[in-house]
């Protein structure tokens, strides 16, 4: 994984400013850094971390020598060597996914390229011979791409921060801000948390163009969309085919060419990965990394445990620091890194994890993000859904308060939100409710109710936000993360699966947990206790203090907040004002 920063403009201040821009990003990419004007008008920059092809010729920006197309990309092409062989009379100079990429958007079109991509990328493509700048962004957006456009001028890079040297006028964007207080909502939107810096929507390109002192947006595009119907499959076929494509998802994932390690917390997602690999890999030692929360009631080492006894190939670290100690030593620099208020004490957590998996050597992780999104891990939320799709086959014999409300329309179901998040008064003015996301979008429509609450959670309610974490924990400490489950193709495979093949009255994750029997060990496999990883923010609550309720400055400049509100408010919206204090102090102070 790498950063990226670019400016397509006229005016050579901007293009002046480029090397500022790209030392902003340099965490992200410790092995080269190079700047290059591509034209007079556009300028490209990159700091790379070497995963893939660690020769100096795949630094970028890279070339094509026969058109004059460059490309920077960050991220990787996890399904290139197949990509590659599309081109069987091409020499390639480099044994990169970048170069695969370059080529594939040179001989077919950017939409048709793109749905052919397996990664995590987000990249910007010069077309010299159309004179078109393509920025592009993987599926479900883990790797970030921001741009904005000022003075006829397009500046983007890997981070927002990276576009503050250019002289963006650094403003909250209060829009926001709200949706963070009350729907703890970060990476959905295309607008991020500093006024006219916004976010390429994941899933899609945008082509710009630069005529005669005149930038245009020529248009944006989409992709790629999850599926709304089910097909007919038999469950034992659907659980053969998930298993294989779960195979395939971790293999193409294991670095080759660099050190690598698995998360593994002892849950059902962490540990299947962990298993997969080690048992189809049996001749090569495989690290994970687990932490370790001593004398707390999160701990979960001991299931870890449960999978290293199982396979010995597993090499294992264990990380017993963090605690409140280095959770308040690290709460700025988190904050710093992921550019927003931090809304979790797990993103700390996280962070300081990818710090020891960094002094170990390793470069790429493993992770199982998406497993609860994409297997419907959450009760709370799925059980229900899947209980409307019961009485709509007239089978159900339990409609709990939950179903209900979940089989109501989405207007209904969006205005009883909102009434909840106003009882809170934590809003002085009301009319900001316009602001709020609708929670429940017509847009993630699926035949299955259960299907399309699992296309909120991918799209809008979970993994946008995740993604972002993980990649800024990760990226600060130049360590690249990888998430098997967000595959495209286990995506699409289990959204056309009926709720039922992935939830039931005893389980979550049915189909995981029937595909991995006899790699996952039992005791995991059978587990009905849910946790994630996360860190004990409550015991840890004692680093806030009321001063910050003191700042003038900060209440001013959020003086639609009722502070005295917030001061007796729930633990979640007093921590989360509390963090947008720390965000605004270092951003803005």
């Amino acid at each position: 994984m790498c950063g990226i920063s670019g400016v397509f403009s006229n005016d050579k201040k901007y293009h002046l400013k480029i090397s500022e821009s790209i030392i902003t990003l340099s965490h992200r990419g410790t092995d080269n850094t190079s700047v290059e004007n591509i034209t007079d008008k556009l300028s490209f920059a990159h700091s790379r971390l070497s995963i893939v092809d660690l020769h100096p010729r795949s630094n970028q920006p890279m070339t094509d020598e026969e058109t004059g197309n460059k490309i920077i990309l960050n991220g990787e092409v996890y399904n290139y060597k197949e990509l590659k062989k599309l081109f069987p009379k091409k020499e390639f100079r480099t044994n990169s996914d970048t170069e695969v990429l370059m080529h594939l958007l040179r001989e077919k079109s950017i939409k048709d390229s793109l749905k052919m991509c397996n990664g995590a990328f987000a990249f910007a493509f010069w077309d010299n011979v159309n004179k078109k700048l393509i920025l592009g962004r993987d599926r479900f957006g883990k790797k970030p791409l921001f741009y904005s456009i000022i003075d006829n001028t397009l500046l983007f890079a890997s981070e927002a921060k990276a576009l503050f040297p250019f002289g963006i006028n650094k403003k909250p964007n209060h829009k926001a801000i709200i949706n963070y207080l009350f729907e703890g909502v970060i990476g959905k939107n295309e607008y991020s948390f500093f006024e006219g810096i916004n976010q390429i929507q994941n899933s899609s390109y945008y082509i710009f163009s630069l005529e005669r002192e005149i930038l245009r947006l020529e248009s944006k595009e989409t992709f790629w969309s999850a599926p709304s119907s089910n097909v007919i499959i038999s469950y034992k076929n659907a659980v053969e085919e998930f298993r294989e494509l779960f195979l395939d998802a971790v293999r193409i994932r294991l670095s080759e060419e660099v050190k690598f390690a698995i998360m593994l917390s002892g849950g059902l997602d962490s540990s299947s990965i962990a298993s997969v690999a080690a048992k189809y890999n049996s001749d090569r030692k495989i690290t994970v990394i687990s932490a370790v929360y001593n004398n707390n009631d999160l701990d979960e080492s001991d299931f870890a445990r449960k999978v290293t006894d199982k396979y010995k190939n597993l090499d294992t670290i264990w990380v017993d620091d963090i605690d409140y100690d280095n959770f308040l030593n690290n709460i700025e620099n988190v904050t710093y890194h992921q550019e927003i208020p931090v809304p979790d004490g797990s993103i700390v957590a996280q962070s300081i994890l990818m710090q020891r998996i960094a002094e170990k050597g390793i470069k790429v992780v493993l992770s199982g993000i998406g497993g609860d999104e994409v297997l419907a891990g959450y009760p709370d939320i799925f059980y229900p859904a899947q209980v409307v799709n019961e009485m709509r086959n007239i089978k159900f014999n339990n409609l709990s308060s939950r179903a209900i409300f979940h089989s109501l329309p989405n207007s209904i179901k969006n205005y009883i939100y909102v009434k909840k998040h106003l009882k809170l008064d934590v809003l002085k003015d009301k009319s900001l409710i316009k602001f709020f996301n609708k929670r429940f979008q017509s847009e993630f429509f699926h035949t299955d109710k259960l299907n399309e609450y699992l296309k909120h959670s991918l799209f809008h309610w979970t993994i946008p936000n995740m993604v972002w974490f993980e990649d800024r924990s990760s990226m600060a400490s130049a360590v690249e993360n990888r998430s098997p489950f967000l595959d495209y193709r286990i995506t699409d495979f289990l959204l056309t699966l009926p709720g039922s093949f992935k939830i039931d009255k005893e389980f979550t994750k049915k189909i995981l947990r029937d595909a991995e029997i006899g790699i996952l060990p039992d005791e995991i496999r059978t587990r009905k206790d849910k946790q994630g990883f996360h860190a004990p923010i409550k015991k840890w609550k004692q680093l806030m203090t009321f001063k910050f309720l003191n700042d003038k400055v900060f209440k001013k400049t959020f003086d639609y907040l009722d502070f005295k509100v917030i001061e007796k408010s729930t633990f979640n919206i007093f921590w989360r004002t509390y963090s947008l204090h720390l965000w605004y102090k270092i951003f803005f102070k």
